[in-house]
């Protein structure tokens, strides 16, 4: 029941008596890794997300989970890097918590490079993004790409992985792994509107690009 009554707290266009733009559903987190801590650590300063998970996270976190080391590379490009051995990098983001929304669009870029000491993983990133519901009973699914990847002409790589959750989650896990040395990593996160918020939304800028044109013609009358 308690699953139920946030769905309806948080669907259609308002939250809190106010309109819901596309803006107020994206994310921004960013870890750079310049200390030896594995966390679970806060991003870094200037991060842009609002949300939590009751009971569990006010904010987005981040663990290392590795037997590998932390290197402080200093006087390189690339201060504060990790390696990935046997391990992984956890990131667990809050989400805008609608899952009554179509689905979810993640971007993940990570600074790395091979390592080469493992024989049996490959080296370089392997990416797994996963959604989580709460109670609800939903069919899920997900998708996720390479985009592109980056030679930074040093010997490290920068890629851009793209994700997709059908239906919006309350939050979501990305983890990374590989033979891999990491330097920093950012997550943007996107909740897709449903069509017909979408066209509340944008049929309340045109009203009241229409009422602001109408007052500087009436301005300009005067």
């Amino acid at each position: 029941m308690a699953v139920v009554g946030t769905i309806v707290l948080f669907s259609g266009a308002s939250v809190a008596g106010g309109a819901v733009s596309p803006e107020d559903t994206e994310t921004y987190q960013s870890w750079d890794f310049l200390t030896a801590d594995k966390g679970p650590m806060l991003p870094e300063e200037g991060y842009d997300n609002d949300y939590s998970i009751p009971g569990f996270l006010d904010d987005p976190m981040l663990k290392v989970v590795t037997a590998g080391n932390w290197y402080e590379n200093i006087g390189t490009a690339h201060p504060g890097s990790w390696e990935l051995i046997d391990g992984e990098i956890d990131i667990i983001i809050p989400n805008y918590p609608d899952i009554t929304r179509p689905y979810k669009e993640i971007w993940v870029d990570i600074m790395w490079r091979p390592f080469g000491q493992d024989w049996f993983l490959p080296d370089n990133p392997g990416m797994l993004v996963k959604g989580y519901y709460g109670e609800a009973s939903v069919e899920s699914f997900s998708y996720i790409t390479e985009l592109e990847t980056i030679d930074q002409g040093d010997g490290w790589f920068m890629t851009t992985y793209y994700a997709e959750l059908w239906p919006n989650p309350l939050w979501e896990w990305v983890a990374i792994k590989g033979d891999i040395e990491v330097d920093w990593v950012q997550v943007k996160t996107y909740c897709v509107p449903e069509p017909v918020s979408a066209a509340i939304f944008s049929l309340g800028a045109v009203i009241a690009l229409g009422r602001r044109r109408r007052r500087l013609n009436c301005v300009n009358q005067n």
